[in-house]
């Protein structure tokens, strides 16, 4: 019997992707972010927000 995290990899890094990595990426290409910034995520609802730290 296989270990159940093995079961569904793929959706999940596709959900990850999708809603975190693309979007973040986008913000650090319209530079939004610099390098060595602390970036914040924060869920409201089915949207993720992105704010930068201190």
């Amino acid at each position: 019997m296989p270990d159940r995290l093995d079961i569904y990899p793929q959706p999940n890094n596709r959900m990850i992707y999708k809603l975190l990595l693309n979007p973040l990426s986008l913000r650090l290409l319209e530079g939004e972010f610099k390098p060595g910034d602390n970036i914040y995520v924060t869920a409201k609802g089915d949207e993720l927000k992105f704010a930068k730290g201190k």
